[in-house]
Formats: structure tokens, sequence, C-alpha cells
């Protein structure tokens, strides 16, 4: 009985992964990055990015600054990775579905008697959107766009630690030139009206690091600031170490000293 639980003590020792972060921290030329914000703008607009989710899922705020409408032209704005063109009007329809109950009370003899019984009515309502290839920002005003995934897999060096322990890590540098991710964004826009000329804006990215951090490095913990000390505990949270908008990272799994490919979801 006792080797039995040593194997299996043993087994569960071995089959346990842990959980690494890999960083990815984003450059440009055109897009600054300051007081937390990573933005471009010019006279007509101003688009804020926000690339900080796993795997690099990002989304854009994009401000009218302009006295007129703008028509931001979906068919004809696109996300460029390595090459690769994918463009933002996808012409999906979505459907979300929803389901109310309702309690009704039905009487076994009349109106006038307490011999009742409540029964549940399940109701499903359905409501469909359908993309817009033109979407219309009013003037002083902003409207959200979600982007795309920016890597889906870990980028792998073998002369590099997929696994490192704590404050084993290191990052690695690179340049435009030979940057493992190049990317443009293009915004295509009018203003006021279908006649005006269509303008571009166009932002190049590229990853100029990354790095490899356990769990415990990529964390930190911090005590909240309620409004009231009575609100809520006063526990530590953890919470990202290293959140910015020109970040963002990928969560995978692997075991200390391994340099296998590492598994993620």
């Amino acid at each position: 009985m006792k080797k039995i639980v040593l194997l299996l003590v043993l087994a569960s020792l071995f089959s346990c992964k842990d959980t690494y972060y890999q960083l990815y921290n984003i450059t440009s030329k055109d897009v600054k990055n300051e007081n937390n914000n990573y933005s471009f703008e010019n006279k007509d607009l101003k688009i804020a990015y926000d690339f900080w989710a796993n795997k690099g899922e990002y989304n854009m705020a994009i401000t009218n600054k302009s006295d007129q409408d703008v028509f931001i032209d979906l068919s004809r704005s696109h996300f460029i990775l390595n090459g690769q063109a994918t463009t933002y009007f996808q012409n999906k329809t979505a459907i979300e579905s929803i389901s109310v109950e309702t309690a009704q009370r039905h009487s076994f003899f009349n109106s006038n008697t307490n011999n009742s019984n409540k029964t549940s009515v399940s109701k499903k309502y359905s409501t469909t959107t359908t993309d817009e290839a033109i979407i219309c920002i009013p003037h002083d005003s902003y409207k959200k766009l979600n982007g795309f995934k920016i890597c889906s897999m870990p980028y792998i060096d073998c002369n590099y630690k997929r696994y490192p322990k704590s404050k084993e890590t290191k990052q690695l540098h690179f340049n435009a030139n030979n940057t493992p991710l190049l990317f443009r964004n293009i915004i295509s826009y009018r203003l006021n009206n279908f006649e005006a000329n269509v303008q571009t804006i166009e932002n190049t990215f590229w990853i100029d690091g990354i790095i490899n951090l356990p769990k415990q490095d990529f964390f930190i913990k911090e005590k909240p600031i309620p409004c009231k000390e009575s609100e809520i505990e006063n526990k530590p949270l953890n919470l990202p170490k290293y959140i910015s908008k020109n970040k963002f990272y990928i969560e995978y799994e692997g075991k200390k000293g391994n340099n296998d490919a590492p598994s993620y979801d």
C-alpha cells in the first residue's frame, strides 16, 4: 500500500506543469507611448492602441477630432502581419440568443379560489447583428474597433531558455530588420460624405524585445485601494507586473529545465 501511495506521489510530481509567460514589447516610429497612452494622431483622427492581452488580441479607440462626421471604410482597412493582410470587414453575422423564464399561476377552478398552481414558461429571444463595411464616427466622439490575434504560439529559439527559473531570465532584443513579427495597421476614411477623397493612416510596428518569465516573476502582489476600508478585504492581489498598452503576452506551460516545445491553449 505504501509503495502504491509513493508511486502516485511521484507520478503527480513528474506530471505537474508550471505556468510561464512570454512577454513581447512593441515599438513603432510613428506611434507615441506617453502617459499610458499608445497612440497616433493627425488633424482628423486619433487612434489609441491597446495591445495588452493574451496573444496580443488588440483593440483601438478611434476618435474623430474634426468638426465633421468621419466614415471609416473597413473594407479598405487592414491588419498586415509579416506581409499577410487581414481586412477588418469580415462580413460576419452573429446571433445572440437569450432565454427568459416567467412564472404563470393557473387556477384549478376559478379566479376567485386559492387552489392554484405555478408553472414556469421559457421564451427565447434572438438578436442578429451583421458587420458594417462603413462605420460613422460623429465629431468629438470615438468608437472602439476590435483587432486580431498577433501571435498564437510562443517564439522559440533553441539557445534561449523556454522554462527559466525565477531571476534567471534575460531578454532577447530585435530591430526592424530581424524582428520575428513586423505588422502594419491601415485605416481608410472619408470626411463628411462619400464624395470626398479617401484618406489613409498607416502605422508600422515591430517586436523589439521578448522575455520568458515564470509565473512568480510575471505577477506582483499589491494591496487594493478601496474607497472605504470597510468595503473590501484588504488582501494583496496578484496583478501583472509589466502591464502596458504596447506589450502583450502568451501564457504557456512546461517543466523547469525542459527545453521541449511549450504547450499552450
